[in-house]
């Protein structure tokens, strides 16, 4: 299935891209699609993940247009057309 992305403030600048579609298997939730973003934009994003993988405090993500809670991430499984967008601390800047 393809799921679509868009890029904001710096993390535009980090991939250099708007917006991107990415391919995942049917069943994938949102954890699988940080991990296809990860994989695919590695060093470019490297300082929004922890050293575990998991997406740094502070940034949250929207499904088609909602956010979902971090700890529904696992359990919310991704459907062709949707749009996941990784959002920004309100703050700007990244965590440290």
């Amino acid at each position: 299935m393809r799921v679509s992305t868009r890029f904001y403030a710096f993390l535009r600048e980090m991939t250099g891209r708007d917006s991107d579609t990415l391919t995942l298997d049917e069943g994938s939730t949102i954890v699988d699609f940080l991990k296809a973003v990860r994989e695919k934009y590695g060093a470019s994003l490297a300082s929004i993940f922890g050293v575990d993988g998991v997406l740094r405090t502070g940034f949250a993500v929207a499904l088609n247009g909602d956010n979902v809670e971090r700890g529904e991430w696992g359990r919310t499984v991704l459907r062709d057309g949707d749009t996941v967008v990784i959002l920004p601390p309100i703050a700007g800047g990244l965590p440290e």
